[in-house]
């Protein structure tokens, strides 16, 4: 035998075992190829490196998990359509159908149990349905179910039992293939769309569980009570088993203790079997007898009842919303519903009934983070809850799923002490390594109360958040009016004959865009169309059917998943438009149009919509709520001008039958120009001007709406932080020649340059003194006024002497206080009676 082991480039042999040495080789080992050590290398070893084997592919092992998953459903697909030919689909009710499901799925889990050399099932004939169902029956606790059985209907599951018996060895199935098997094989189309189900991952539920498991080990041993509503297979009922038992004393028994101590809800009865066997195979050679409640987690105050008695609340509830009808059966039936959100309104009946030191860890799409009919949810959260991490996810995540999710981890507690909250995010080109390592490029940490203040307590923390943040004051929708275009009804509610719109012009109709096209440029328009605009044939008239107001137009659906989001074009006749497009006027005649337009196809804008939009559409709101530098006339006149410029280069080279590349560099050195000035307006400190390049850089810098290749806005390997303006003033003789970038580059020539690292290290150490500064918003009782105005005062001499001091010093001086920020955070914060995190457990990007 050859034992192969991980290596960095791959599997390779480690070791040679002949056929002698075989026993001596298992005594050994025994320990190491343990089920335990081999579930905990699985599933915990992203967390704790010490757990890995190094035969061990975490990798590899959901692709045979899959395999066996598609390998079962197999086995059930073509037992289950027999059946149904025997018994007759004319036949078959539901209630019928759940009943033969069930019995199939007893079948299955008998072969499963006795090919895993289960005692009780060790000399079972696979092959006599009765005695099947009845030894099944007793495993489960349910040993009355084969008191029912017709001999008509024991005939047919006895011809199903000789086929399920036939199947090859069945003792490799885990839980993760019996999750794949329900997912694919048993869930329908019109079920997943109805209950809303989309299996949590393994290694999602891992993650949770592994960052819940220091707050579990808290809970007293007879207190750790887990409930997982909407369960579907039991993803996690069956990690807080084993994490449960792994937490309980050495020595003590556990099955009758987790039997007590798990339970799950669900109102679909074939998921409630896939979780009993789930939950069975991970608690071999133990009977069943878990407690698994099969009801509507909506009708009655079931949810209530049991959260009551939880202290661990796990779940991955349904995440669309309630239809019409449904709505009007929950009022009907005396549980009238409160949220559109299935999520939102699991959480709302379960989080305010958890008793105080009660976890939860659920995996909700991201508009609970920021609905307006989630803001009471939001406020509850924030007052009685600490939130230890919240970790947005894209759309990738479920198989069957197109959803951005959030995974939210917390606690209930009370008090005034800071809480602090980690925030993370996975990008989705992110998410392979996310799923091996649990890495991502996006961690941070911030106070809970920065992150849910303001009226709707949206708990969003955009990418670059410190650029937005000190953008805050004037708003997009302080110098324009940001609207949607209008949407005509549909074909079943307009009268026969209406006509919406047509390449031809038709009687009433306007001239306006509908489409944007993936061809726009932004120099460019839409394509024209005659548009019906008359009120008996819109549906939403919102801000697209006047006409003859200047506009800018902005694509509402995103033109890419990276960074570059955002088409902005100048329509100066103001065309009507459909909802295609958002509607950008000026509120002031002052304003020019061009100047809106260099706002909106700036970096700046692109990386707002980017961090702030979902990846479905950009709304008006959003945008309406994007920071804006104050405009003086003149500047407004600089931007007006280089704008037109652009606007008639990149014409005249779109039109140029050869494209000379020397026309086309001018073209682009004008678009960057155009964002330089842009960038300029913002002042954003260099250091935070590069990280918004960053964020280009990181997605390859590609933009589409320009007649050219997109360059990086800084050369790869330019390290020295200035801003854009001043980078290509150096370069640029317009540039620089322009009266406000000539006085304001005027600090940045010559040796001032060279001193650019005493500006950068200015800037970290008052990004210290903001930080501690920041903690002074809680009460007067708990602040320590002093210290931190000690503190203050502390900073501000450090920034005096550093001043003084040449370049080395300088940058000898920040590698010494870098390290040094958590350490000082910290003091304060145990100053407030609040215990910070062990170092160990921060992770590196914190530091």
């Amino acid at each position: 035998m050859t034992w192969w082991r991980q290596g960095a480039l791959g599997p390779k042999p480690w070791k040679e075992i002949t056929v002698g040495e075989l026993d001596a080789f298992a005594e050994e080992e025994r320990e190491t190829f343990a089920p335990s050590s081999l579930y905990r290398a699985k599933t915990q070893s992203r967390f704790n490196p010490q757990l890995r084997l190094p035969f061990v592919d975490e990798l590899l092992m959901p692709t045979i998990e899959r395999a066996i998953g598609q390998r079962l459903g197999e086995v059930i697909d073509s037992v289950f359509g027999e059946l149904r030919e025997e018994v007759g689909p004319e036949r078959l009710t539901d209630e019928a159908t759940h009943q033969l499901l069930k019995d199939a799925f007893w079948l299955l889990a008998a072969k499963i149990l006795r090919d895993k050399d289960v005692p009780s099932f060790r000399s079972i004939d696979l092959t006599d349905a009765r005695e099947v169902l009845r030894r099944v029956g007793e495993h489960y606790g349910e040993p009355d179910q084969i008191l029912h059985k017709k001999p008509k209907h024991l005939a047919v599951m006895g011809r199903a039992a000789g086929r399920i018996a036939a199947v090859s060895h069945l003792g490799q199935v885990t839980t993760e293939a019996l999750a794949y098997l329900y997912e694919t094989t048993l869930v329908t189309g019109e079920l997943r769309r109805t209950l809303g189900i989309h299996s949590t991952p393994p290694y999602l539920t891992d993650y949770i569980l592994g960052r819940l498991e220091d707050k579990i080990a808290q809970i007293p041993p007879d207190q750790r009570h887990v409930f997982e509503p909407a369960c579907g297979h039991g993803a996690f009922l069956v990690a807080a088993m084993r994490r449960l038992r792994d937490l309980l004393p050495e020595g003590e028994g556990s099955h009758s203790y987790l039997q007590q101590h798990l339970r799950g809800l669900d109102v679909d009865a074939t998921a409630r079997e896939i979780a009993r066997l789930s939950l069975t195979l991970a608690d071999i050679p133990n009977p069943d007898g878990w407690r698994l409640d099969l009801a509507d987690m909506f009708r009655g105050d079931i949810l209530s009842k049991i959260a009551a008695k939880s202290t661990i609340l796990l779940g991955n509830p349904p995440f669309e919303s309630f239809t019409p009808a449904e709505r009007e059966r929950y009022r009907l039936a005396g549980s009238p519903v409160t949220h559109e959100s299935r999520a939102e309104e699991m959480l709302w009946r379960t989080l305010p009934h958890l008793p105080p030191g009660a976890v939860f860890g659920v995996v909700v799409p991201q508009g609970v983070l920021r609905s307006k009919a989630g803001r009471g949810l939001r406020s509850l959260i924030a007052r009685d809850f600490s939130i230890d991490e919240v970790l947005l996810l894209p759309d990738n995540v479920f198989a069957f799923a197109d959803v951005e999710a959030a995974v939210v981890i917390g606690r209930r507690s009370a008090g005034d002490a800071p809480r602090l909250v980690r925030y993370r995010r996975v990008r989705e080109p992110e998410i392979a390594d996310f799923r091996a390592t649990y890495r991502t490029a996006s961690d941070r940490t911030i106070l809970q109360d920065e992150l849910a203040r303001g009226p709707d307590f949206d708990l969003r923390l955009p990418d670059l958040y410190e650029i937005w943040r000190r953008g805050e004051g004037s708003s997009l929708a302080d110098i324009a009016v940001v609207g949607l275009g209008f949407q005509h009804k549909g074909p079943n509610e307009l009268a026969d004959g209406a006509q919406t719109l047509s390449k031809k012009r038709f009687s009433g109709a306007v001239r306006g865009y509908a489409r944007v096209g993936r061809g726009l440029q932004i120099h460019g328009l839409p394509e024209e169309v005659w548009l019906n605009v008359r009120k008996d044939v819109i549906a939403r008239p919102r801000a697209g059917t006047a006409i003859g107001l200047p506009q800018v137009l902005v694509n509402h659906r995103p033109t890419d998943r990276g960074p570059f989001r955002l088409k902005a074009v100048l329509d100066a006749e103001g065309h009507a438009a459909r909802d295609a497009f958002l509607i950008v006027r000026p509120r002031s005649a002052d304003m020019p149009l061009e100047v809106l337009w260099a706002l909106l196809n700036s970096a700046y804008a692109n990386a707002y919509a980017y961090t702030h939009a979902t990846k479905r559409d950009i709304d008006p709101g959003v945008m309406s709520a994007m920071p804006v530098p104050r405009i003086v006339p003149e500047d407004a006149a600089i931007l007006a001008r280089e704008v037109q410029g652009y606007l008639q280069a990149a014409s005249d080279l779109d039109r140029a039958a050869l494209k000379l590349p020397a026309e086309a560099a001018a073209c682009r050195a004008r678009l960057r120009r155009i964002d330089a000035l842009v960038l300029r307006l913002y002042d954003l400190p260099p250091r935070l001007e590069r990280r918004l390049f960053d964020l280009f850089a990181a997605a390859g810098d590609e933009r589409s709406g320009v007649p050219f290749a997109w360059p990086t806005y800084l050369p790869d390997g330019f390290s020295r932080r200035v801003p854009l303006y001043v980078y290509l003033a150096a370069m640029d003789d317009s540039l620089a020649e322009m009266p406000a970038v000539s006085e304001a580059t005027s600090n940045w020539t010559g040796e001032n340059l060279k001193r650019l690292s005493s500006s950068d290290l200015e800037e970290e150490i008052e990004m210290i003194y903001e930080e501690l500064a920041s903690l002074s918003s809680y009460g007067a009782e708990s602040r320590p006024t002093a210290a931190l105005a000690a503190r203050a005062e502390d900073r501000r001499r450090r920034l005096r002497i550093l001043q003084e001091e040449d370049v080395r010093r300088l940058s000898e001086a920040a590698s010494r206080d870098r390290p040094r920020r958590h350490e000082e955070v910290d003091q304060l914060l145990k100053e407030y009676g609040y215990t910070p995190r062990p170092n160990s457990t921060l992770p590196a990007s914190d530091s």
